[in-house]
């Protein structure tokens, strides 16, 4: 069910989206309270949450009070 909310303007998808071919996004983009990914700047500070640093091009995650860069091992 594809809806669009007459007093904000939001787009409301309900139930599964298939994409096939490029998706492109030119804002932010947020998954529930638990991921939200933007090139440069950091996002709310919500402990679990990620983003992509495109400055320092790492992913990171919210770690208690600081952001922590995600690695390998």
């Amino acid at each position: 069910k594809f809806t669009v909310a007459a007093a904000t303007g939001d787009t409301i998808i309900a139930g599964t989206c298939g994409i096939t071919g490029l998706l492109t996004l030119t804002a932010g983009v947020s998954i529930g309270t638990y991921a939200f990914l933007t090139p440069g700047t950091a996002p709310a500070t919500t402990e679990g949450m990620l983003y992509y640093d495109s400055t320092a091009h790492k992913l990171k995650v919210r770690v208690a009070a600081a952001w922590e860069t995600i690695t390998s091992a």
